[in-house]
């Protein structure tokens, strides 16, 4: 009995340790996707290549589903969205917003969660607002969020 409850603690062990592996491989991979993308140089000044618009937001709502289902950690996907928001504040950022939507249009039927959450985010984003209340804002938003509607993979 003492040897079995010593293996079940030393396995769940093993599956937490394994599961930050996992999230720190991810994160890793997304940091370098996105450094990759910014390469070319400003996002600002990128958004308005239809392509590089793209690509962005096919990472963006790749990484929303990997934060969606758990994997990736609250905190790093905040500070993700606090540069989205940044972005769609910034002098472009009609132009992000507009790529938003156009991306979005195709995911509208297939993954509402993804549409609903960006569209929050786009709501949080303002010119004229103060940069550290707006991350504050944003950061609030993305932990109510996935508190509300985290699903783990299965």
């Amino acid at each position: 009995m003492l040897f079995a409850g010593i293996q079940a603690r030393r396995a769940s062990q093993t599956f937490q340790f394994t599961q930050q592996i996992q999230r720190s491989e991810a994160v890793a991979h997304f940091t370098g996707q996105f450094l990759s993308l910014l390469a070319g140089g400003d996002p600002g000044k990128l958004i308005h290549n239809a392509d590089w618009a793209y690509r962005f937001w096919s990472l963006q709502s790749t990484e929303f589903y990997f934060f969606h289902h758990g994997i990736l950690p609250r905190f790093i996907y905040t500070l993700w969205m606090v540069d989205l928001a940044a972005l769609y504040s910034g002098p472009s950022g009609r132009r992000a917003i507009d790529t938003y939507e156009e991306f979005m249009t195709s995911y509208a039927v297939n993954y509402p969660a993804m549409v609903d959450f960006f569209g929050g985010i786009r709501n949080l984003a303002c010119a004229d607002c103060d940069a550290d209340e707006r991350s504050r804002r944003v950061a609030r938003y993305v932990e109510e969020w996935q508190q509300q509607h985290q699903t783990r993979l299965q």
